[in-house]
């Protein structure tokens, strides 16, 4: 176990990832650096993404002892070494992917959604919102008797079959969500999407894509018809498009194909002009945390277009 300040500092938006967005016009013999802009617009600021989207422990687990758990975060840096190659090397090049660099990129996207401040702070609104339920609840069976608490306890449950949280689990995912919830969505997530298509959006002429301290988004175009309670962006629908930009010239769309079918899928490459460039930038600016990425000078109105409205499971 880890202590001191070793590996303090971590990057929620990895170096490697971030530093595609490096403006190709930076003067000679200064540090390389992107462009960030609040997600509302207003001037951009450059930064080295060396110190671009670092918290301190976002990732550590603490210990009784005082020690640090770093497996989180050493767990992270393993999936994030290769990216660079990945992206340079095969998908600019238009290269279909070896099983093993495909299974890395989907894990890369599944990992990349989850380790942000903005996952963290949508899991730790909604898991305290069940601690003060269940805080409200056991206060509420503190004055009941004996007699009646029995009765509530023998009433038929309607987990349908699914394991029961305790408080105390409840209480942990709280306090730290990614932490928590992170592994749980590698196990889940990743058998799933890999067996989805992969397309990559190549940008033609001078159009280019942008990121941001959320990089992922998942959208469902048909959400909005379903009922209230089905709205959600899940995997499960098949309308969910889930984005990650990885470069200025190209991002990676992850969907559904009809019908259905089991297995990795050939990655498809798909030249897309300026205006689906631009829509992609709408919602990567209306999933975005606070900040947007890119490598120039500007940001433009029209990303302001999409209302930002997030579904998460």
């Amino acid at each position: 176990m880890a202590k001191g300040r070793e590996k303090k500092k971590q990057h929620y938006v990895p170096r490697a990832y971030l530093s595609a967005w490096i403006d190709s016009a930076t003067p000679p013999g200064q540090t390389p650096y992107v462009w960030i802009f609040d997600k509302e617009g207003g001037a951009g600021k450059r930064k080295s993404p060396e110190k671009t989207f670092i918290e301190t422990d976002i990732y550590t687990i603490p210990m009784v002892d005082g020690s640090r758990d770093l497996r989180l975060e050493d767990g992270l840096q393993q999936l994030e070494q290769g990216i660079s190659t990945l992206r340079q090397e095969f998908l600019k090049e238009r290269r279909q992917l070896p099983t093993i660099r495909h299974v890395k990129l989907i894990a890369f996207l599944s990992a990349m959604q989850a380790r942000t401040p903005a996952f963290r702070e949508h899991h730790r609104n909604q898991y305290q919102k069940l601690l003060t339920m269940g805080d409200e609840i056991l206060a509420q069976m503190a004055t009941k008797t004996p007699d009646e608490r029995g009765r509530i306890g023998a009433l038929p449950h309607l987990s349908n079959g699914r394991p029961f949280m305790t408080m105390d689990q409840v209480r942990e995912i709280a306090e730290r969500p990614i932490q928590a919830l992170l592994p749980r969505n590698l196990r889940i997530e990743v058998p799933i999407l890999v067996q989805m298509q992969s397309t990559v959006l190549c940008a033609t002429g001078n159009a280019e894509f942008i990121t941001s301290d959320a990089p992922v988004s998942r959208y469902d175009p048909e959400a909005h018809k379903r009922p209230l309670m089905l709205q959600s962006a899940g995997l499960a629908f098949p309308t969910i498009e889930i984005v990650m930009p990885l470069c200025p010239r190209i991002a990676l769309l992850v969907h559904h194909v009809q019908p259905v079918s089991q297995g990795i899928k050939p990655i498809v490459y798909c030249n897309v002009e300026e205006a689906i460039v631009e829509e992609v930038n709408r919602r990567t600016r209306a999933f975005a945390h606070e900040h947007v990425v890119s490598s120039r000078d500007q940001f433009k109105p029209e990303w302001l277009g999409l209302e930002r409205i997030i579904h998460e499971d």
